[in-house]
């Protein structure tokens, strides 16, 4: 059996304690990365689900604000929008109105991202979501 050196008392535990601190900022990164990820798909979602459902019913920009903000045209009574969102982060353009490329286009932007990890802790935005959809002339 090997005695250990006096001067290497304690080196397993701070190694130990690196090791775990490197370990949780990379676990608790894939988190963030995640959650980043996962609120852009559905946002992203979201905006093509207006985008559709205002080609195929009459234009209404509010009933189409409100897909994006509640999943349904109408808003609920007492209804919280999804991840924190207002409405002056969704705007509802239709250009060319009445011509062959009528389309509407549905944009998110500036909205909120909750980060995790202690070095970017706080609240982000993220990019701007467009979802475009020709619209159905009847």
């Amino acid at each position: 059996m090997r005695k250990t050196n006096k001067s290497q008392r304690g080196s397993l535990l701070v190694e130990s304690a690196l090791t775990l601190l490197v370990f949780m900022m990379v676990l608790i990164s894939g988190f963030d990365v995640s959650l980043l990820l996962f609120v852009q798909q559905t946002l992203t979602e979201r905006a093509r689900t207006a985008a559709r459902y205002g080609a195929v019913n009459a234009f209404d920009q509010s009933a189409i604000q409100n897909m994006v903000l509640y999943s349904q045209p109408t808003e609920p009574a007492g209804g919280v929008p999804a991840f924190n969102l207002t409405r002056a982060m969704v705007t509802v353009v239709r250009s060319d109105a009445g011509t062959p490329e009528d389309r509407i286009n549905v944009t998110v932007s500036n909205f909120p991202v909750q980060f995790l990890t202690p070095v970017v802790a706080g609240v982000a935005q993220g990019m701007a979501i467009t979802a475009s959809v020709s619209y159905e002339l009847f």
